[in-house]
C-alpha cells in the first residue's frame, strides 16, 4: 500500500502545482515558537529532548490515523490518507518545477526572474555573480532533492506516513529557527536532530547519484570531500550529497556554472528518483517492504 501511496503522492505533486502554497505549513510556526521558547528556558542538556518532542508530537496523530485505517476497507482509506500526508510532506515547493522555471527564465533572458528562482532553491538572499549563482545552484539542487524529496520518501517507506511527516517537521523546525534568528540551543538542537534523521537518506541518495551518473567520479569526489573536511557528524550530509552529485555529472558536463550543468543536475535527480521508485517496487513485490 505504501508503494501505491508513494506513486500517487509523487504524481499529485507534479499535477497540483497550484495547490503547492498549501504546503507552506505556516500553521506550525506557533508550535515551533513554543518549542524554541521551551528550549531556551531549560538547561542546554535538556534542549535535545525538547527538540525531539517538538518533532515527534505532531507525528503521533498521523501514526494513530495510519494505524486505524490500515486494515479498513482493504486499505483504501489508508492509501488515501498516506497519499495526502506524503503530498504535504514533500516540498514545500516542487523542486524540479522550480528548476524548469529557472531554465525557461534563462532561455528568454530574464535574469531577474532567474536570480529570484535560484535564491528560492538555495534559500539565500546573498549577492553573487551569475557564474557563482549557477555553481551554487547545482549543489543546491542536489541537496534540496534530499531535503524535499528523497529524505521524505526514505522515511515514508521505512516508517509510513508518520515517518515522512516527522522528517518534514524536523526540516521545517530547522528552517524556522534559522530564519527567525533563534540562535543558541534551539538552532544547535534543530540542526543536530535534522542531521541525525537525514544521515541515512543522504548517503543512500549520494550512492544513487553515483549509480545514475559517473560512478567513479562520484566516489572520487565523495572520498575527496572526506579527506579535506573537518565538519562534524551532523553537518557533513549536505556536502556529501553535493560532492557525489557534482562528481556524477562531471564527465557529461565538465564545465561548472553553465546552463548545461544545471540541466545535467536536473536529469541526475530525475534518474535517481526513477532508480528509487524501481528499487522500492522490487523490494515491495518480494515482500521486503510494507
Amino acid at each position: 500500500m505504501n508503494l501505491i501511496a508513494l506513486i500517487l503522492g509523487l504524481v499529485l505533486e507534479r499535477a497540483a502545482t497550484r495547490l503547492l502554497h498549501l504546503r507552506s505549513l505556516h500553521w506550525l510556526d506557533r508550535w515551533f515558537r513554543f518549542g524554541a521558547a521551551r528550549m531556551r528556558a531549560v538547561p542546554p542538556a535538556l534542549a535535545y529532548p525538547v527538540c525531539i518532542l517538538v518533532v515527534l508530537l505532531p507525528a503521533l496523530p498521523v501514526a494513530w490515523v495510519a494505524w486505524a485505517f490500515h486494515d479498513v476497507l482493504a486499505g483504501l482509506p489508508y492509501i488515501a490518507f498516506a497519499t495526502a500526508v506524503l503530498f504535504f510532506s514533500l516540498g514545500p515547493r516542487d523542486l524540479l518545477a522550480q528548476v524548469d522555471d529557472w531554465l525557461e527564465a534563462r532561455a528568454r533572458g530574464d535574469d531577474a526572474a532567474a536570480e529570484g528562482l535560484a535564491r528560492e532553491i538555495w534559500e539565500s538572499d546573498g549577492e553573487a555573480t551569475r557564474d557563482a549563482h549557477e555553481r551554487r545552484l547545482e549543489a543546491a539542487i542536489l541537496v534540496q532533492a534530499n531535503h524535499r524529496i528523497f529524505g521524505v520518501v526514505f522515511w515514508f517507506m521505512l516508517l509510513g506516513p508518520a515517518g515522512a511527516w516527522a522528517y518534514r517537521v524536523a526540516d521545517l523546525f530547522r528552517r524556522h529557527v534559522h530564519t527567525t534568528g533563534q540562535g543558541g540551543a534551539a538552532t544547535r538542537a534543530g540542526e543536530r536532530i535534522f542531521g541525525l534523521v537525514t544521515w541515512l537518506p543522504a548517503r543512500a541518495l549520494a550512492l544513487s547519484y553515483a549509480v545514475a551518473g559517473s560512478f567513479d567520479d562520484a566516489f572520487e569526489e565523495w572520498r575527496a570531500y572526506y579527506q579535506r573536511t573537518s565538519a562534524g557528524f551532523f553537518r557533513v550530509s549536505e556536502n556529501i550529497v553535493a560532492a557525489a552529485g557534482i562528481g556524477a555529472i562531471r564527465r557529461r558536463c565538465p564545465a561548472p556554472g553553465s546552463v548545461d550543468a544545471v540541466e545535467a543536475t536536473r536529469g541526475l535527480v530525475r534518474r535517481a528518483l526513477y532508480i528509487w521508485i524501481t528499487l522500492i517496487a522490487v523490494l515491495t513485490l518480494v515482500g521486503w517492504m510494507p
